[in-house]
């Protein structure tokens, strides 16, 4: 199963964050910085007495939010009739195995960690991604008897 979502844009208020001094170990973008030995950059400089970058609210933090998600992938495979008569002298029916992976992959070019579900407690948030956290891949392996 495949979902796309596109002409979506979102505010990385958590990528803006961690371009701040105090959180400098977040992101390897801001070890690129201006600064004079570093002119030809498009990272801001840090304010002169202070320990944040210029990074007020604009449009620098608004990215596309396109994406393309393989949501569900599954893979099974039901052991042939005369396998099983002869295995367990025709009690089982049938026999499935099967592996699932959710949330297998996502194509995006959001610098955010999940364009999907963006902001604290997920959707619903403005646009805004606030410290989201992507969601989650499962993965299952399954074993189906019948009798």
């Amino acid at each position: 199963m495949l979902t796309y979502a596109g002409g979506n844009k979102i505010f990385n208020a958590t990528r803006q964050g961690g371009m701040q001094m105090e959180f400098a170990n977040n992101l390897k973008e801001i070890l690129n910085r201006w600064t004079p030995e570093n002119p030809n950059t498009d990272v801001p400089r840090l304010k002169l007495n202070q320990s944040t970058f210029l990074n007020n609210n604009s449009s620098r933090w608004v990215e596309n939010g396109d994406y393309l998600r393989i949501q569900n992938v599954s893979l099974g495979y039901n052991l042939p009739k005369a396998a099983i008569g002869s295995l367990l002298k025709g009690s089982i029916s049938s026999v499935r195995v099967y592996a699932q992976v959710r949330n297998a992959f996502v194509f995006t070019k959001y610098k955010g960690t999940d364009p999907e579900n963006y902001g604290v407690g997920g959707f619903g948030n403005g646009g805004v991604d606030n410290n989201s956290n992507p969601l989650l891949r499962t993965y299952t392996v399954g074993l189906s008897i019948g009798l």
